[in-house]
């Protein structure tokens, strides 16, 4: 990567050949000025940058009268400090200043989160989902597929009046409910991976302008033979898309955006779906003049129009749209989208909460799987998603204000969706402990509890949630 000092270097040679100088060595420049009345004596000039200062020495050509330079050259050496030697380090210096490695945000601390997301994505995701025949299998919960299925059939055959209403508030709406929450999640992975890549790619961008801008200083002078023909095209535009392709891995696009539709957040999905494809604009640098490079330098990094600054806006733009479209859709959306109904089962007497005689047969073993084996081990699914969203943020977002969107981009939206789905992730888990509890009470009511066969599911569960076994049926 081209370093502040190389492109300073040379804008200062393309600058001193503009004011006649040639250079005769590094840092060093001559020029010869016609005088007298014939113009047959020679003025010469010699600069030389040494010691953090400006050196000169002008002489007669041929010394024919001793004449006394030295208020002449000090002025010049001063004109040349301030105009020349001095300003062009200064000005790439503050050129670069807020776009130094350090400056900008590290992609890495996004990546990670995009990660925990994606593994969270992956432990609500019921089932394995194919996304594309080439790229395989995408990781997802196989255990928690057949967990859901078995609930909802043995819940469907106990009878009573709170059987009935555990069917409906509970196990009759959780696939759809955790489907939407694995979408909620799924947008906090494509948010994250996508400012993870607007900031990679960003660092990319910045190096390819101090790569070419260096090329169109060294071509901006009179003497140089170099091609002042320089631009550079950012590729931060696909930040975004990228974010999404890398979703892509952890499950289905397309059932995340029906999903994310389903629930009223219609222009979240619609951005996973088909995120914006973007035309990376082409931005000339090269130019005939230091002075012209360094401005078209300036456009490209912050310019008004299609800078970088400007693309890094554009993108954060559309993350937090989409961060904003499903966190509105929760705050708006009624109990039993994002979370399950509100129970109904207060005002049931004792007597019925299940019949003693029920439809079909049923055995203590089948109360001890519902409520000591399948329920515990979806709630610990939620859990475990849950604490993988659990990502400090606030630091890993600043950046120099006039930068993409503001001083901390969109960690506004993030953290609110954030928020919003470590609350609706540990109130269903909660809520489906809750039930589990009180449908066991019902059972040993009526003499359908197995204190024996209880414990058994429950050290068969424990070992599923201690070891995360998602692919045990």
């Amino acid at each position: 990567m081209a370093t502040n000092d190389e492109i300073a270097r040379a804008a200062i040679k393309a600058d001193m050949e503009h004011r006649g100088y040639r250079e005769t060595g590094p840092g060093e420049f001559h020029r010869s000025v016609a005088a007298g009345a014939m113009g047959h004596v020679k003025i010469e000039h010699w600069v030389w940058a040494a010691d953090g200062r400006v050196h000169t020495r002008i002489e007669e050509s041929p010394p024919y009268r001793a004449t006394d330079f030295a208020a002449e050259e000090a002025a010049l050496a001063n004109a040349l400090q301030l105009s020349v030697f001095g300003y062009w380090p200064s000005a790439i210096d503050g050129l670069f200043a807020d776009w130094e490695p350090g400056v900008l945000p590290c992609p890495m601390p996004f990546e990670i989160a995009a990660s925990l997301a994606r593994a969270a994505v992956s432990e609500i995701s019921a089932g394995v989902v194919e996304e594309d025949p080439a790229a395989g299998y995408a990781p997802g919960n196989p255990r928690l597929a057949s967990d859901l299925s078995n609930l909802e059939e043995r819940t469907k055959q106990l009878s009573g009046r709170y059987a009935a209403t555990f069917a409906d508030t509970y196990v009759t709406p959780l696939p759809a409910v955790i489907e939407r929450q694995r979408s909620m999640v799924g947008v906090l992975a494509v948010a994250a991976a996508a400012e993870g890549e607007v900031w990679a790619r960003a660092a990319d961008d910045v190096a390819e302008v101090r790569r070419l801008g260096l090329a169109a200083m060294q071509g901006s002078g009179t003497a140089s033979e170099g091609d002042i023909d320089w631009s550079v095209v950012l590729t931060v535009v696909g930040a975004v898309a990228a974010g999404v392709t890398a979703f892509a891995t952890v499950g289905s696009t397309a059932a995340v955006a029906a999903a994310l539709l389903s629930a009223g957040a219609g222009g979240a999905g619609d951005l996973i779906a088909s995120p914006s494809d973007d035309s990376a604009p082409e931005l000339p640098l090269g130019a005939g003049d230091p002075h012209a490079v360094l401005a078209n330098l300036r456009a490209a990094l912050s310019g008004s129009g299609n800078s970088l600054s400007a693309s890094i806006r554009s993108q954060e733009r559309s993350i937090r749209q989409m961060l904003a479209a499903v966190s509105g859709a929760a705050r708006g959306a009624r109990r039993g989208m994002f979370d399950l109904p509100e129970p109904e089962v207060a005002d049931v007497g004792a007597g019925d909460l299940l019949d003693r005689t029920q439809s079909v047969i049923v055995t203590p073993e089948i109360i001890a799987r519902i409520t000591a084996l399948w329920i515990p081990t979806i709630s610990a699914d939620l859990r475990t998603a849950r604490r993988l969203l659990v990502w400090e943020s606030a630091g890993a977002w600043q950046r120099p204000a006039g930068i993409g969107l503001g001083v901390a981009g969109p960690m506004a939206a993030y953290q609110e969706l954030q928020e919003t789905a470590l609350r609706l992730l540990g109130n269903t888990a909660g809520e489906l402990d809750d039930a589990g509890v009180a449908l066991g009470d019902a059972a040993r009511m009526i003499g359908l509890v197995d204190a024996q066969v209880e414990r058994s599911y429950a050290r068969q569960a424990r070992r599923i949630i201690d070891l995360n076994l998602n692919h045990v049926a």
